[in-house]
């Protein structure tokens, strides 16, 4: 009795305690992903923050014409690169079209988890690996009733570069002018004005951000993927447009 006894005993001990090596097993295994996961975002997070500031020292070319600038980025072992990137804008005033390629570029900036971070002409995009974009700072276009407002960005740079500390990025305001009208003479009326981010560096971010933008209607079903429309109205040139480009020069100083 007592040896069955001694038994059953030794029995209970050993599957206790193999559930609790596999209780702290399992715990261990969720502490470190939670970890890891808290880690990854918290990574993401920060790029964000970084890009963001970024985007907003770049704005105060655009809106104040401040002449230079510098701000600091912390890296984090991420990439940080220019890439080519362009706008191309249609603008109908009656019978007349006026065709614009504007060369904005972009910067990317890739954690080691594969998020990608894009400043384009004023807007800041969050990639994810998976390739769900959303829109961290909208540019600054707008689709209105009656008229139309394009102040793109153009950066230029031979940034590429990775880093694990901060670096100090320089900016350069070197020219702001009229895209349309072109001339004084040139009248801002207009009908309608289309955008075509087909050659930026990420043109699903745009779609997003143009997506969800009042104003803006998808010409993909017409044969013009990655176009948008902003109608002013009738046919007859009643409407305003006005195409505004910022040219910034780009430095990493260290």
């Amino acid at each position: 009795m007592n040896r069955r006894r001694a038994v059953s005993d030794l029995v209970s001990f050993t599957l206790v305690f193999s559930t609790i090596v596999f209780l702290i097993g399992a715990l261990t295994v969720t502490g470190i992903t939670t970890l890891n996961d808290v880690r990854v975002g918290t990574e993401s997070n920060v790029a964000e923050e970084t890009m963001l500031s970024f985007a907003t020292t770049l704005s105060d070319h655009r809106t104040d014409g401040a002449p230079t600038r510098s701000t600091t980025i912390k890296l984090q072992g991420h990439s940080f690169r220019h890439a080519d990137s362009t706008v191309n804008v249609t603008v109908t005033s009656g019978g007349s079209t006026s065709h614009l390629r504007i060369d904005t570029g972009a910067f990317v900036r890739e954690t080691n988890t594969g998020t990608r971070l894009v400043y384009a002409s004023g807007g800041v995009f969050r990639i994810g690996e998976s390739g769900g974009v959303i829109v961290v700072r909208q540019p600054p276009i707008r689709c209105g009733t009656t008229s139309a407002h394009l102040p793109l960005t153009s950066v230029r740079s031979d940034a590429n570069l990775s880093a694990d500390g901060r670096v100090t990025v320089r900016s350069e305001l070197t020219d702001q002018r009229l895209r349309y009208p072109a001339t004084t003479s040139q009248s801002t009326t207009a009908s309608s004005v289309s955008i075509n981010v087909s050659d930026t560096a990420r043109p699903e971010a745009w779609q997003t951000y143009l997506d969800d933008s009042a104003g803006w209607n998808d010409r993909t079903a017409s044969g013009h993927p990655y176009e948008y429309e902003c109608s002013l109205g009738s046919a007859d040139p009643t409407g305003r447009v006005v195409v505004h480009e910022s040219q910034i020069d780009v430095t990493v100083v260290n």
